[in-house]
C-alpha cells in the first residue's frame, strides 16, 4: 500500500479542520483530518462506479414504475366498472 505526504499552509488546514468538523455534525462521525482526506480520495477514485450504481438504480426505479403503471392499466381496461384505488 502506497502512502503520500501533503503539506498544507496553515489557511488550508483551518479549512479542512471546518470541512473534517462540519462533516462530523452531519453524519455522526469522528473522524480525524488524516482520516477524512482518506475517505475523501477513496471516494473519488470511486466516483464513475458511485455515479453508475445510483443511475443503474434509478433506471431500475424506473422500469419497475413502467410495469406497475402498465398492470394498474391493465386492471382497468380488464373491469373498467371498478376504480383503480378499489380493492378487486
Amino acid at each position: 500500500m502506497a502512502t503520500h505526504t501533503i503539506n498544507l499552509r496553515d489557511a488550508i488546514e483551518a479549512r479542512l479542520a471546518l470541512l473534517v468538523a462540519e462533516y462530523n455534525v452531519a453524519t455522526g462521525s469522528a473522524l480525524t483530518a488524516d482520516e477524512w482526506i482518506a475517505m475523501s480520495v477513496k471516494e473519488a477514485t470511486m466516483r464513475r462506479e458511485i455515479h453508475e450504481s445510483g443511475e443503474a438504480i434509478r433506471l431500475q426505479a424506473r422500469v419497475d414504475a413502467e410495469i406497475a403503471v402498465r398492470a394498474a392499466r391493465d386492471a382497468i381496461l380488464k373491469d373498467p366498472a371498478v376504480p383503480p384505488d378499489e380493492p378487486r
